[in-house]
């Protein structure tokens, strides 16, 4: 079967959509991007695929393996499509409501679970370098309402992170996104991540809108490798109080990110609801 689950959010047809494949480990290379493009969804979770050559592991229990597709291009860690898979498994009856695991994906092991029905992923400690180009005039930005420089920021994939002054700002943007695109590619970022601290609704520390046009997405809804990155770097966490905080993204698909930082671990979580699961055919 494959399940159509949105993330970051506790209602239907909000936050991010991700396609979840349960029983993926028989499938082929070729044929993983094409169920990925079939579902539609922005990101495609298959569970228990093979992770290629030297690198299939054995499956024991607390493991998952998890590849992922972007339609037609694998990407190696998605926030969404990691929530997804571990809400899906435990509305299928194949996790507890509080449980943690292993997830072996292509950026590495990380620590993933549920607690109290609610799924998280642990992502890697932060690593920061500068922009070789600012993507200020990618977007639009006016300089009176940047808040501090860009940077390149990892915690698993590489974002842009760009602060600007108000919330108001960020529904002006404007992005450039065929620049935006080929200004990602260059330093190996996935997304640019413009986020604004101040002017939030109540109980938002942080409100962010997410480029992804270098990996075939125009803004992306949800982004939770971003928000890990976000909420871990200093320019934002320095003006932040507690270790935790709750990051809203995007427009028409709200949602809410929760990110924890505790020294170098980095935990992203949030919500999820199934839409609707269907039987998943595959050429004889």
């Amino acid at each position: 079967m494959t399940g159509w689950v949105d993330a970051f959010t506790e209602r239907p047809f909000a936050g991010n959509p991700a396609g979840v494949v349960p029983d993926a480990a028989a499938l082929d290379d070729g044929l993983m991007p094409a169920i990925a493009r079939e579902v539609g969804a922005s990101e495609t979770a298959l569970i228990g695929s093979r992770m290629g050559a030297g690198k299939t592991r054995a499956h024991h229990a607390g493991d998952l393996h998890l590849r992922y597709f972007a339609g037609q291009e694998e990407v190696y860690l998605c926030g969404q499509a990691t929530v997804a898979p571990l809400y899906l498994l435990r509305e299928l009856g194949r996790l507890e409501s509080d449980c943690r695991l292993t997830a072996h994906t292509r950026a590495g092991d990380l620590e993933v679970g549920l607690r109290g029905g609610r799924p998280h992923m642990v992502q890697n400690p932060l690593q920061v370098r500068p922009c070789p180009e600012d993507p200020g005039s990618l977007l639009a930005i006016d300089s009176a309402d940047r808040d501090g420089p860009a940077v390149l920021a990892y915690t698993g994939l590489w974002h842009g992170l760009v602060p600007v002054r108000r919330v108001r700002v960020l529904a002006a943007l404007e992005p450039d996104l065929a620049r935006t695109a080929r200004h990602n590619r260059a330093p190996g970022a996935a997304t640019t991540h413009v986020f604004a601290l101040d002017g939030t609704p109540p109980g938002v520390d942080v409100c962010a809108r997410d480029f992804a046009p270098a990996v075939g997405v125009a803004e992306d809804p949800q982004t939770g490798t971003a928000s890990g990155a976000m909420g871990a770097w200093p320019g934002s966490t320095g003006r932040l109080t507690g270790p935790q905080l709750s990051a809203e993204q995007g427009s028409m698909r709200l949602g809410r990110i929760t990110v924890r930082v505790e020294g170098d671990r980095v935990e992203v979580g949030g919500p999820a609801v199934t839409v609707f699961s269907a039987e998943l055919r595959t050429p004889a």
